[in-house]
């Protein structure tokens, strides 16, 4: 966090007994080094925020046995999430967000058991999400929006019921939502929004997300009826599932969310009277219902 210019030194490859490197937030230029992969002692290594630091993320990386801590977000990096990050067997956080990273995501990032922190978010990665990262059973936070994902949501994504935050949206992603998201019981955030050919019903499981607070599904193409299920989930502050197909009638139980602060249902099918209920939701802020096919006073 100071105002460091020029490149990162490949002399900084003979500190072998390096446990962390901490060059974030300057504005350092040029590639990252190679010989940063001989620092077998290092545990974090954090470059991110140096806007122009451009280049490969090194393969040799794949050497950095004890490594816990790597983020390279916010920088200008390019080409692809090495393969060899999959025997880097004690990473907590891997956060690569933010970068100009093509390719797919790699399978083998399945093999990262430890994992509690994965970003990826906001690279041109293009592919489906691998079916692999339901292995990450410590992970707490998958973050993988704005990007070009194609394909299904993975249902073994089913199976981190230790995740908080799961952020897919704006990618091209298709099929329907596992119903198995409803077994993350920890789930506090789930954004699938602006997946224009994200299709099929919401989930009637997703009634289970007992301290979900925020849910955003706008923008895709769902359709059917909104879950009744939804009554119970008492902690739920945003709720936006405008610009769909949704049909049927505004869930009189919807008043019962007396946490909830935004509501958008418009630009969907649904018909009916607006219920009298929703005069409950006293922390609302914003009422969004504009463009359906309401009826009544």
């Amino acid at each position: 966090q100071g105002k460091l210019t020029g490149t990162i030194p490949p002399e900084l490859g003979s500190l072998t007994n390096l446990e962390r490197i901490w060059l974030h937030k300057n504005t350092l230029t040029g590639t990252i080094p190679t010989e940063l992969g001989s620092l077998t002692m290092l545990e974090s290594l954090d470059l991110s925020r140096n806007p122009s630091l451009n280049g490969t993320i090194p393969s040799e990386f794949g050497s950095l046995n004890v490594l816990t801590f790597l983020a390279l977000y916010k920088n200008n990096l390019n080409g692809y999430i090495p393969t060899e990050f999959k025997v880097l067997k004690m990473l907590r956080n891997l956060s690569l967000n933010v970068n100009n990273l093509r390719g797919a995501i790699p399978s083998e990032l399945g093999s990262l058991r430890k994992l509690t922190f994965l970003a990826l978010s906001e690279n041109k990665l293009r592919g489906t999400i691998p079916t692999e990262l339901g292995s990450l059973t410590e992970l707490t936070a998958l973050k993988l929006q704005q990007g070009k994902l194609t394909g299904t949501i993975p249902p073994e994504l089913g199976s981190l019921t230790n995740l908080e935050r799961i952020w897919l949206h704006k990618n091209t992603l298709t099929g329907t939502i596992p119903t198995e998201l409803g077994s993350l019981t920890m789930l506090e955030s789930l954004d699938l929004s602006r997946n224009p050919s994200l299709n099929g019903t919401i989930p009637s499981e997703f009634g289970s997300l007992n301290v979900l607070t925020f849910l955003a599904l706008y923008k895709n193409n769902l359709n059917g009826y909104i879950p009744t299920e939804f009554k119970v989930l008492k902690m739920l502050r945003n709720l936006s599932l405008n610009v769909n197909n949704l049909r049927g009638a505004i869930p009189s139980e919807l008043g019962s969310l007396r946490k909830l602060t935004f509501l958008a249902l418009s630009e969907n099918k649904l018909r009916g009277t607006i219920p009298t209920e929703l005069g409950s939701l006293t922390e609302l802020t914003a009422l969004k219902l504009q463009q359906g096919k309401l009826t009544g006073t």
